[in-house]
């Protein structure tokens, strides 16, 4: 950012393969940082970026650089290989229930860590003997004081994510798993195998028997703790801060088929030392609470133009001026090949030079060639990256526009993007106002239909509307009770415009229980939908408004 302002003249190493370890990083930077008029100098190297020469040199170092970091992986990774085809343990920390024997000899092994065993085997007997799911077992677990390798409490998602790994249930691990997920996966080459080695399958002594571990295996599925928050896209999850200082996360809820936000100090071990009683968050609720206040900073206020400037970050460098960069390279090595080609002919023609003199200028003409080569392969492919970069940019900035102008609706995917874009923050403020766990039928059928919610009926309609109510229901004593139907219906109607709580109903309209039986027994007699059509014939009906779940927000935006 501050290369971008214009307040950087140079930028310092001690050396130049600090700059990057491989060939495509070193020259992204460099490139990037030239366009920007900044140049790099080394403490260690004298080396004229701006000469012909001095970018020779420069290539020379970040081929070398690249050359040095591949030993160095080449060397840890046959390492590895090698400890794992001898059984040994290939490295990072040792599975759950295990400790390495032999550390900082030439092969380490796995070991049954015995204080351990007692905190795996008591959580398995409380999932497989006690019946517990996993929430209950991890509430457990932290009751008796039987805490995680770290000391922290159990969660749920921590303590499925043990039970569930293959050295507990199987005795074994695959080194380079090509089956493998998550953020340590195994790089695959383009058939699916091993980027740097073949799978290797490491056993070590078990810690529960192979039917004991079927059985655990049997009752997880059973009733053991799920991670849904994939069944949707979550755009605020990780922009919503709760009171007690963590970010709330996607979840979902399998009973109603809910999507919804928790505050990360909620989870049953974090909650006993974050204190946290951040409420769950509607994710529908919320997502739309939020978007309607992004919409409206997009249209209306002057940070806006500033806040979207296309995001350069996401691939740094001017990709006019690197295409022109490669079209200069192109130019430069057909110069060189066509030199060298040259001097094959002319040191051909010339039979008093000596032949060592000829080899010697004949390599150096090679060399220029394969430079040029190199570098023009490492152009292109930071090109590639910037313009892949420039597409993404321009994709977002689209829908920048159409939030702009409303043309069509977002996707979930889509505002996460432009959410990100502006960098916004979330924070809830005081308490959600919960609802009951029944929907009510009539809100979601109108919002399902599209029927409108009529206007409170007047004295000089509610002849009409008896007439309707008694041709319906056929009792006269019906339409005319002790309890004041027309005010019933006022309430009813009040109640889906404002989309208040029952037992906010204000006063005027009687006992709030009573309007909402009354509205629940015509909806499911069919007289509803027949009222409120009846109603409509008027005009001035408005969408059903349904209360959002959600708390006050205090929403800001990257600066």
């Amino acid at each position: 950012m501050c290369a971008r302002q214009g307040l950087v003249d140079v930028i310092v190493v001690h050396n130049f393969d600090r700059v990057g370890r491989t060939g495509q990083a070193f020259w992204t930077w460099i490139w990037a940082m030239e366009d920007l008029g900044v140049d790099f100098v080394s403490v260690t190297q004298d080396i004229d970026t701006t000469t012909p020469s001095g970018r020779r040199q420069l290539q020379f170092h970040a081929m070398a650089a690249e050359a040095e970091w591949n030993l160095v992986r080449d060397r840890t990774q046959s390492g590895r290989q090698r400890k794992a085809l001898t059984g040994g343990w290939p490295g990072g920390p040792p599975p759950w229930g295990y400790a390495l024997e032999g550390i900082g000899r030439r092969r380490s092994v796995l070991v049954v860590d015995e204080t351990e065993v007692a905190v795996v085997r008591k959580a398995v007997s409380l999932v497989l003997d006690e019946d517990k799911n996993i929430s209950a077992a991890a509430r457990e677990l932290n009751a008796l004081g039987l805490m995680t390798r770290s000391g922290r409490p159990w969660t749920a998602a921590n303590l499925h994510r043990r039970l569930k790994s293959p050295s507990l249930l199987r005795g074994e691990i695959v080194f380079r798993n090509p089956e493998g997920s998550g953020r340590n996966r195994t790089r695959l080459d383009e058939e699916g195998h091993p980027l740097h080695g073949n799978s290797v399958t490491v056993p070590f002594p078990r810690i529960i028997s192979a039917d004991r571990a079927g059985a655990l295996d049997d009752a997880m599925a059973r009733n053991g703790h799920h991670a849904h928050a994939v069944a949707g896209v979550y755009p605020l999850t990780g922009r919503i801060v709760g009171r007690c200082g963590h970010h709330y996360v996607g979840a979902y809820r399998n009973a109603d088929a809910t999507r919804y936000y928790r505050c990360g100090g909620g989870n049953n071990g974090k909650r006993r030392e974050s204190r946290c009683r951040d409420p769950h968050l509607a994710a529908l609720d919320v997502e739309a609470a939020v978007w309607r206040e992004v919409v409206v900073f997009l249209v209306e206020s002057t940070q806006a133009e500033q806040a979207t400037v296309a995001p350069a970050g996401l691939f740094p460098g001017d990709v006019g001026k690197q295409r022109q960069r490669v079209a200069d390279i192109e130019v430069d090595l057909q110069e060189k090949e066509g030199a060298a080609g040259r001097a094959v002919v002319d040191l051909a023609r010339n039979a008093g030079l000596d032949q060592a003199v000829k080899d010697a200028a004949m390599r150096q003409l090679d060399e220029d060639v394969r430079n040029a080569r190199g570098l023009l392969m490492r152009a292109r492919e930071v090109l590639a990256a910037q313009t892949r970069g420039e597409e993404k940019s321009e994709k977002i900035m689209d829908l920048v526009a159409i939030a702009r102008t409303g043309s069509r609706e977002l996707t979930l995917t889509e505002t996460g993007e432009v959410i990100r874009l502006l960098g916004v923050r979330v924070r809830p403020l005081g308490e959600v106002r919960k609802r009951s766990g029944v929907k009510c039928k009539v809100t979601e059928w109108h919002e399902r239909t599209g029927v409108l919610v009529p206007e409170e009926v007047p004295d000089s309609r509610w002849p009409a509307v008896e007439e309707l109510m008694t041709s319906f229901f056929r009792r006269r004593q019906f339409a005319r009770g002790v309890v004041d139907i027309r005010t019933q219906v006022n309430g009813i109607l009040h109640r889906l415009r404002t989309g208040c709580l029952w037992d906010e109903l204000p006063e005027r309209y009687g006992a709030w229980a009573l309007v909402k039986d009354r509205q629940n027994t015509w909806f499911k007699k069919g007289f509803w939908p027949l009222l409120v059509d009846h109603l409509n014939l008027a005009g001035g009906g408005t969408r059903v408004r349904r209360e959002r779940q959600v708390p006050p927000l205090d929403i800001t935006w990257r600066n």
